[in-house]
């Protein structure tokens, strides 16, 4: 009879773990843990967060170019210079790249390039309909990145004009946010 008594707590452990109660309970007690504790020196430091934008439109020719920035929202660490459009990579680590480009162009094709340390990681291609002549290419992806890495967004269009390249005081229309995850 003991042994059915041991089966039977066995089932009903297994049926209130996978009824994922068990995992809440787990939860709520480790919370309170750790709540209860003081947090390992460095665990909360602020995390390194840059955006720099186009703040207002200009023109390049028919070829890939990278974009030249000319205000930045935030820059604690001041990685990103603005003289060079590039960010310069203070920290090893996991980090999450938010990019949008806007422009406007005759051609029928136009592509934003994330480039990390001469190299493009990421590339997004837009087919521009005609009779509107503009788009917008956007694209986020996690990258480990070494100290002294550089990041550099490029644009460009496959037309015989000048590619517009478009900006906002907003900085809602072209522009780059790196964040450091860890």
């Amino acid at each position: 009879m003991v042994e059915n008594r041991n089966n039977l707590f066995g089932i009903i452990a297994i049926i209130i773990g996978a009824s994922g109660l068990g995992f809440g309970i787990y939860s709520i007690v480790s919370l309170q843990s750790i709540n209860d504790t003081q947090s390992p020196p460095g665990q909360n430091e602020h995390l390194t967060i840059a955006k720099a934008f186009l703040s207002s439109g200009y023109t390049e020719g028919p070829a890939t170019y990278k974009i030249n920035f000319d205000e930045k929202l935030y820059d604690p660490d001041n990685a990103f210079d603005l003289a060079t459009d590039m960010y310069n990579v203070p920290k090893e680590g996991y980090y999450l790249i938010n990019a949008q480009f806007t422009g406007l162009s005759f051609g029928n094709l136009m592509w934003m390039n994330i480039n990390i340390s001469n190299v493009i990681q990421l590339q997004v291609m837009v087919h521009v309909n005609s009779g509107t002549n503009g788009a917008t290419a956007s694209a986020s992806d996690i990258f480990y990145l070494y100290e002294g890495d550089s990041v550099i967004l490029e644009a460009g269009s496959n037309t015989v004009t000048n590619l517009e390249v478009l900006g906002d005081s907003n900085g809602t229309l072209t522009y780059i946010s790196i964040y450091y995850l860890m």
